[in-house]
């Protein structure tokens, strides 16, 4: 016969084995960001963010005011969004003189464009697919994603407390300088095909321009270019082409042959 006192202590042992895993079931399917509040952070602190590394980057380089080169970027933009029902109104473009071959997208919708991607491109479809390919990472929040990620939630919170100057330029660096995952990387790739292919626009010419890249970065250490934030250049290339391959869509140009000349005459 079991001692009442032994049905009491096995009682309470498996009430508070019961409450232990009935406390983690609980714990398992709340988020850790919205339990932190990391999302309702992000949300505050994201303009403000964005003008910080902006602030940053500016430094680098002027931005250009031509009236004719950031119309053409415009167009192109304008182009992209109408065609894939994007809110054009959330996109924010900075076109800045720098000779580095280089596009990013930063938070709150803000698309940096450097002169010397403008000079790289031999073809108006080449820098629409590099458009639509940080368009999509804006589109697709890998942005905020990547900051979390690699800088972490003390960062954020510490540009929510306007604090933390080091802190901003890691972060506009990681942005500009530093490549997404392949995951994301190849999300963005297959994004913005769809957004090309709607917009009725050849995206095949984006997957020449990392195969080309690619050729030219080889072999050197430190190639400062859109080619080192994006791995696997080669490899993307190719599942590009072969994507793109079979589409069949009415070609067009989203510039005129004078708007892209216009474009092209600004220089590094």
């Amino acid at each position: 016969m079991i001692h009442p006192s032994f049905k009491l202590i096995l009682f309470q042992g498996l009430l508070l084995v019961a409450l232990f895993f009935a406390s983690w079931g609980i714990v398992s399917q709340v988020h850790w960001m919205q339990v932190l509040h990391i999302q309702e952070l992000s949300e505050k602190s994201e303009k403000k963010l964005s003008e910080l590394i902006l602030s940053s980057i500016e430094r680098q380089g002027e931005e250009v005011t031509d009236i004719n080169a950031r119309g053409a970027l415009d167009s192109i933009i304008t182009g992209i969004c109408t065609a894939n029902k994007l809110d054009r109104n959330k996109i924010t473009y900075h076109l800045l003189y720098n000779k580095e071959v280089n596009a990013f997208a930063l938070p709150a919708g803000h698309l940096v464009i450097y002169t010397g991607l403008i000079d790289a491109v031999k073809q108006e479809e080449e820098l629409d697919g590099v458009i639509g390919h940080e368009l999509a990472h804006i589109q697709l929040s890998h942005v905020m994603k990547k900051l979390i990620k690699e800088v972490g939630i003390s960062v954020l919170a510490t540009i929510a407390g306007s604090k933390g100057t080091e802190a901003i330029t890691k972060a506009g660096k990681i942005l500009s300088a530093t490549a997404f995952d392949r995951v994301l990387e190849k999300d963005a790739d297959l994004t913005a095909i769809k957004y090309l292919t709607n917009a009725n626009v050849d995206p095949r010419p984006f997957g020449n321009f990392l195969d080309r890249l690619a050729k030219l970065a080889s072999g050197k250490a430190s190639y400062p270019t859109w080619i080192n934030t994006h791995p696997d250049s080669r490899d993307r290339a190719v599942y590009l082409r072969e994507r793109s391959k079979h589409l069949r869509i009415n070609h067009r140009k989203l510039l005129s042959k004078q708007t892209w000349g216009r474009l092209k005459s600004i220089k590094p």
